[in-house]
C-alpha cells in the first residue's frame, strides 16, 4: 500500500481546505458581540463572518450584524434570527434593523412586516415572549 509523502500530504490538505471553503457559500457580513454568541448552533467569542443563511442567537449579550451591502442590524439578547443576502428573518426576540437609504431589504418577523424602499430610518421589531410553560 503506497504510503504519502509530505508533498501528497501537503496537496491533499490544499485541496480538502478549497473544497470547504467553496461549500459554506459567499460572505454576506460580519456578527460582533461582547462575549459569545452563537452562530449556526456553534459558540462563537467576539466576532464571526457570516455567511447566506446563517442563524444567529444571542443569549445574555446583544449582537451587532454588518452586512456587506450597508445594512446593519442590531440583536438583543435572548433573541434569534436567520440571516440571508437580501433579507432577515428575526426568529425570537428583538432586534434593530436599519438598511441604508434607497435599500430594497425587508425584514420579517412572525406577522410583523418593516419595509425600507426609500429611508434610513430603522425598523424597530419586537417578538412577543413565549407564553411560559407551567
Amino acid at each position: 500500500m503506497p504510503r504519502l509523502d509530505a508533498q501528497g500530504l501537503t496537496a491533499l490538505i490544499l485541496v480538502g481546505a478549497v473544497t470547504l471553503a467553496q461549500a459554506s457559500g459567499p460572505v454576506i457580513g460580519v456578527a460582533v458581540a461582547e462575549g459569545s454568541f452563537r452562530v449556526d448552533n456553534s459558540e462563537v467569542y467576539g466576532n464571526t463572518t457570516l455567511f447566506d443563511g446563517a442563524v444567529v442567537q444571542t443569549e445574555k449579550s446583544s449582537s451587532r450584524l454588518q452586512l456587506k451591502d450597508g445594512t446593519r442590524m442590531d440583536l438583543g439578547a435572548d433573541s434569534r434570527a436567520r440571516i440571508f443576502e437580501k433579507r432577515t428573518t428575526l426568529e425570537q426576540g428583538q432586534g434593530v434593523h436599519d438598511v441604508p437609504a434607497g435599500g430594497g431589504d425587508e425584514t420579517v418577523a412572525s406577522r410583523h412586516v418593516c419595509q425600507h424602499p426609500l429611508t434610513a430610518e430603522p425598523c424597530r421589531v419586537r417578538l412577543p415572549s413565549p407564553p411560559s410553560r407551567r
